[in-house]
């Protein structure tokens, strides 16, 4: 819950500081004639209905006001957004280390559970580096694969819906360079993983 009011508060901060920008380069009695042309507009896109409720809630007699009402309103959402970005993080802290923790007692009841003929035919650095490095590996993995799975996808859907709004041509060229970045990624990755694994073997061959 708290990764989606972060979402929609993280979206809403960006279409914030497009307006303060359009309103520092437009003239203020600019914006009040579109805002009325809007008003009495029959039709309206999505992408001006937005600009006609925020300009609604941020227009005022001057410009001065104006500006007021808006940077004002904008610390708000950045501090509403900060604030569920923290408990966002401090609950996703509590279900990795509780999947840690239960994973580690699951390990140490199975290694209990063996015969001694099983420790004889292991090496003792393989067990260490299973229990120590590779389950604190895990729990960095999964550190950083919660936030990219739970709310990177949500953040990533939200900012391109936001795109086709503005300008729908800006939106497709975006989405062309996804599978090369996609790419780039997945070659990097296994990369990593082969030195991850090279890694782990030297660690068990060091403590065995």
């Amino acid at each position: 819950m708290a990764a989606l009011v972060y979402v929609a508060l993280n979206s809403a901060s960006i279409w914030l500081i497009a307006s303060l920008i359009n309103n520092i380069v437009m003239d203020f009695e600019q914006l009040l004639a579109d805002h009325t042309r809007l008003a009495e507009q029959g039709a309206l896109s999505l992408n001006e209905k937005l600009k006609f409720w925020s300009n609604g809630f941020i227009l005022r007699d001057t410009a001065q006001d104006t500006l007021k009402v808006l940077c004002l309103t904008i610390m708000v959402v950045f501090l509403a957004k900060n604030v569920f970005l923290y408990l966002k993080n401090i609950s996703m802290t509590l279900v990795q280390y509780h999947l840690i923790t239960e994973m580690r007692n699951r390990l140490y009841k199975h290694f209990n559970s063996q015969s001694l003929s099983y420790f004889h035919q292991k090496k003792s650095g393989e067990l260490t580096s299973i229990i120590i490095n590779d389950v604190a590996n895990l729990r960095r993995a999964l550190g950083t694969s919660f936030h990219q799975l739970l709310v990177e996808p949500i953040n990533l859907l939200a900012f391109t819906v936001l795109l086709f709004i503005i300008n729908w041509k800006l939106a497709l060229i975006s989405i062309v360079i996804v599978p090369i970045s996609g790419i780039t990624i997945m070659t990097i990755g296994r990369s990593i993983r082969r030195k991850s694994r090279r890694t782990a073997a030297m660690i068990a061959g060091i403590t065995n």
